[in-house]
């Protein structure tokens, strides 16, 4: 018997307390010129793949203080208890991310979660300390996000049209899961886009209120 709701969430800024990614071409990369390309990706100048390309190219990291970054990272503390009840629940989650798989594995292993599903994209490394970035999932049809949340949760209801959807996120790159969703909880940017473009949603400042308000609507156990 399939599940009722199954659960996209997001990673930097909401499973991660901080945004990882950003972490890493601030500490790594050329700060400057890594944020002109974030900002010119969130005024829709170019892809996030084009971002990570910019970024990449100004970075110097090697494999171990990749792995140390992301042993620094803490989690929201309220997701251990929102993920065990999704478990007594029978509701799954998948982990989202238009950043890279390699941090946030190393982030969720080091917490006793390297069990959840991660799709995002990666970083090859090449001469010891320098980055490329890779995108499994960039044949997607979308102008803006090298891995698209909504092309991830279309093809799901799809495979699954008597599952709900899910989506849990705080950013721009969350912008097209809200899309398919059906049902969304927002905070900080992706809240604000949820208001700009008339999308229901329900705030949320930690995982506690997801499970919360989850529990009301009948949707955890």
């Amino acid at each position: 018997m399939q599940n009722a709701w199954h659960i996209f969430s997001d990673f930097d800024g909401t499973v991660a307390q901080q945004d990882v990614g950003a972490q890493l071409f601030i500490q790594y990369g050329d700060a400057s010129r890594c944020m002109d390309a974030v900002n010119e990706w969130m005024a829709g100048n170019i892809s996030s793949c084009e971002m990570y390309h910019r970024e990449c190219l100004t970075a110097e990291i090697t494999p171990t203080e990749l792995r140390s970054l992301a042993e620094e990272q803490e989690i929201d503390a309220s997701f251990f208890k929102f993920y065990e009840q999704c478990k007594s629940s029978d509701v799954d989650i998948t982990i989202l991310s238009d950043g890279f798989k390699i941090y946030i594995q190393n982030v969720l292993r080091e917490h006793g979660l390297a069990h959840l599903i991660v799709k995002a994209n990666d970083i090859q490394f090449v001469d010891g300390n320098r980055i490329r970035p890779l995108f499994p999932y960039s044949d997607n049809n979308c102008e803006h996000c090298a891995n698209c949340k909504g092309f991830h949760i279309r093809n799901f209801k799809n495979k699954n049209p008597r599952v709900k959807t899910i989506m849990i996120g705080d950013g721009y790159s969350d912008r097209c899961g809200v899309l398919e969703a059906d049902l969304i909880f927002a905070k900080d940017d992706l809240r604000q886009y949820c208001e700009k473009n008339n999308l229901h949603y329900y705030p949320f400042e930690n995982f506690s209120d997801v499970t919360k308000i989850c529990k009301s609507l009948r949707i955890l156990t």
